[in-house]
């Protein structure tokens, strides 16, 4: 929070902000700070010396893993969740503009970011920020309009 003290001052003066959102803002920064040190300090603990992706996984260990690699490996391409929601697409759920992969990709994000939240920063509210952009993204597939005109964007 030191060092961002004279930054957040000179940029409350300038945006003329109040002291609680000043106070906000610092306070912000410091909860930023702390979760990147916690997260940092957790992966030196952890003794790992690289971040290992699916190319390294080792499926010949066990046979079980070898008989689950080409599930797994479909699971990486998102196909399934494009499949589903051509599939929805075709029934007259979700709207015929609707791009499969792009919402395919949406999904994976939503997931990605919960798993983020809750398992690395331990944010307690992970699965309802999940659940809310999960609940947009359906909102906006079944819909015609998109979220950006709902929000006014003329574009």
């Amino acid at each position: 929070m030191a060092r961002q003290l004279d930054q957040t001052i000179a940029d409350a003066v300038v945006r003329n902000r109040s002291l609680a959102e000043t106070l906000e803002s610092l306070i912000d920064c410091e909860l930023e700070s702390r979760n990147r040190r916690s997260i940092e300090r957790r992966f030196r603990l952890s003794r790992l010396h690289s971040q290992h992706s699916i190319d390294s996984f080792h499926f010949k260990h066990h046979k079980s893993r070898l008989d689950l690699k080409p599930r797994i490996l479909r699971l990486l391409d998102l196909e399934f969740i494009a499949k589903g929601t051509r599939m929805a697409i075709e029934a007259g759920h979700f709207r015929k503009d609707l791009d499969a992969e792009q919402f395919s990709f949406d999904v994976a994000a939503i997931v990605l970011g919960y798993h983020h939240l809750h398992r690395m920063l331990r944010d307690t509210r992970a699965g309802e920020r999940a659940r809310a952009a999960f609940e947009r993204l359906i909102a906006d597939a079944k819909n015609r309009t998109t979220v950006r005109n709902l929000q006014g964007d003329p574009s």
